[in-house]
């Protein structure tokens, strides 16, 4: 819990200096408030729970995947095996082809390996049915994609609901208007909530997309 904090504090420290460039930097300034707030939401719910300082919140075992085409084998993964702690951030690298959206699929729980174990947050993953990963999906897992898909006929803050209409843990939806209203606020956008995607710039859909993967508090 400490190093948490202490990496907190690093983060604020150099946001606060780098506030002092100009408008330039408002766009990191608003997604770097925006992921330390995530943060210190999970350092303050690991405290209320007693969890452990390093909780393994990603484990892998000798993951295979294998796609057929016809009779023709076509081994993707093999034999991957890695350890994600909470808190940590880490980046998949790697050439084109080699299976990185392989692998992002099976921890974002929107495919399962053909062989080998996987644990989220100490629940194993690997033989969860269709139905049961897309309600780990929703509660426990945020995306944000590239491209970022939002839909295109509707406000930005529709966009950040949209999510709560899957989660089996809503709050009132008074609440849950208020939080979204919240993180598009953290995110600079104000007064750009109820724009539609086509009436925004690449980088305010990109914070809207920040944002909707974050309203469920995964």
């Amino acid at each position: 819990r400490n190093c948490l904090r202490k990496a907190i504090g690093r983060l604020r420290r150099r946001k606060a200096a780098d506030g002092s460039a100009g408008k330039e930097n408002a766009l990191d300034s608003a997604l770097s408030e925006t992921f330390l707030s995530v943060l210190e939401h999970g350092v303050r719910r690991t405290v209320r729970t007693g969890r452990m300082r390093c909780m393994e919140l990603i484990r892998l075992e000798d993951i295979h995947k294998t796609y057929y085409l016809g009779e023709v084998a076509v081994p993707v993964l093999r034999g991957i095996s890695l350890a994600v702690q909470a808190g940590e951030m880490v980046a998949l690298m790697g050439a084109s082809g080699s299976g990185k959206t392989t692998l992002m699929n099976i921890l974002g729980c929107l495919d399962h390996p053909t062989g080998g174990r996987y644990w989220l947050a100490g629940q194993e993953m690997s033989r969860l049915s269709p139905n049961q990963r897309a309600l780990v999906r929703s509660e426990k897992i945020g995306f944000v994609f590239q491209n970022f898909n939002l839909l295109p006929r509707t406000s930005a803050l529709q966009n950040v609901l949209m999510p709560v209409n899957y989660s089996t843990r809503n709050g009132s939806p008074a609440e849950t208007r208020r939080w979204a209203i919240e993180l598009l606020e953290r995110a600079g956008l104000a007064d750009r909530m109820f724009y539609q995607p086509s009436q925004l710039s690449g980088g305010q859909q990109q914070r809207v997309a920040i944002a909707r993967a974050v309203v469920n508090r995964p």
